[in-house]
């Protein structure tokens, strides 16, 4: 090989290795190694958990009712106590219940009776026990067929149907042995009344006066039928009784006593003729209550109508509402509920019964001072 030709060898050996270094110096320029990020302190996201309050029910006031009693024109002094359930404890005593309404369900004895009605800025609901809920006569009313009471007289719920209720005397009259009947009656509902009246009812006209002579009478609500019960004046009651029919051997009588009158038939000869007797008038009575609490935490006022709760022995339940404006002393809170007392509603509240609002309601109420505030 001539030295001319290795030498063009050797040039061209050196330009290519230029060249590839070259190729990898641009490579190298164009290749960017992109580190990982330097780890940065940052402020930690605080996890706020936010409580959703657990629903609370609502006191259920029956649609199906038999029927609905209602007194709007003045104050129902004799309401029982109220209630969250018909077995459970009583909650508070409200001896002032402005425009009251008693829904009547078909086994009122069984499940209770739902009342409503207003006491100051309230308007509360509660279950009564039919036992305790006091029902007079609006009209005339023949118990057992033999004992008519007087609209004054409190009688009982003992029962319902579609379109009709049965009602009893509490406890028959002392002068009334041997009963054979119990002293009820199933009547319509127009024929109750949450109301006492003062008329007495008739039970038709006196023919003439006599005395009951014996010890025991046997009394019938036929002239010829079987005796239901006896009667048995009291050593200091009266023996007066009014004849408003004769037969043969029988005469029908009326005897007045303190809660109604007995009428019946009894032997001729159990009675003698006597002067009408010297009237006497029988009345009735009604307390007051409020139970009053410590001093409030703070006092507030709403322009909006808040729900209005009852907790008793754990158990909460929304019974009612409060009006916009009324004034309220707020006490403990307990997560969600706040205690509270309404200024101007009377309400006895039981022991270990506390009425609450929802704080969740009440957090953007006007704060009241004590000086507004009474």
């Amino acid at each position: 090989m001539s030295l001319r030709h290795l030498l063009v060898l050797a040039l061209a050996s050196c330009a290519s290795s230029t060249t590839s270094s070259d190729s990898i110096r641009e490579q190298a320029a164009l290749t960017v190694s992109v580190a990982p990020p330097t780890p940065t302190a940052s402020t930690p996201v605080q996890t706020v958990k936010v409580r959703t309050p657990t629903p609370i029910s609502a006191l259920r006031v029956p649609t199906d009712a038999v029927c609905v009693l209602t007194l709007a024109n003045k104050a129902w002094t004799r309401a029982p106590a109220f209630r969250l359930k018909n077995d459970g404890p009583s909650f508070a005593v409200i001896r002032a219940l402005q425009r009251a309404r008693v829904h009547v369900p078909n086994d009122p004895v069984g499940t209770g009776v739902v009342m409503q009605g207003e006491v100051g800025p309230v308007k509360i609901a509660g279950v009564g026990l039919a036992a305790e809920l006091p029902i007079f006569p609006e009209k005339r009313v023949t118990l057992g067929g033999i004992f008519v009471p007087y609209n004054s007289t409190s009688l009982r719920f003992v029962g319902a149907t579609a379109d009709s209720v049965r009602i009893a005397a509490p406890r028959p009259p002392i002068e009334l042995t041997h009963l054979r009947v119990p002293l009820e009656a199933e009547v319509p509902c127009s024929s109750a009344s949450l109301d006492w009246g003062t008329e007495r009812p008739s039970v038709g006209e006196s023919l003439d006066h006599a005395v009951l002579i014996g010890e025991t009478i046997p009394l019938s609500a036929t002239a010829l039928g079987v005796p239901l019960t006896n009667l048995l004046p009291t050593r200091d009651g009266s023996r007066h009784v009014s004849i408003l029919e004769r037969q043969a051997s029988a005469v029908r009588i009326s005897w007045e006593l303190r809660d109604g009158f007995v009428t019946g038939w009894v032997a001729k000869t159990s009675v003698k003729s006597a002067k009408a007797p010297d009237q006497e008038a029988y009345g009735t009575g009604s307390g007051n209550t409020r139970k009053r609490g410590a001093a409030p935490r703070e006092t507030k006022s709403c322009d909006r109508e808040l729900s209005l709760g009852v907790v008793l022995d754990g158990e909460a339940m929304i019974v009612g509402t409060i009006e916009p404006q009324a004034i309220l002393d707020l006490f403990a809170v307990d997560g969600e509920r706040v205690a509270v007392r309404v200024r101007d509603a009377e309400i006895g509240m039981s022991d270990g019964a506390t009425l609450f609002v929802s704080a969740s309601e009440i957090r953007d109420c006007t704060a009241v001072k004590p000086a507004a505030a009474r």
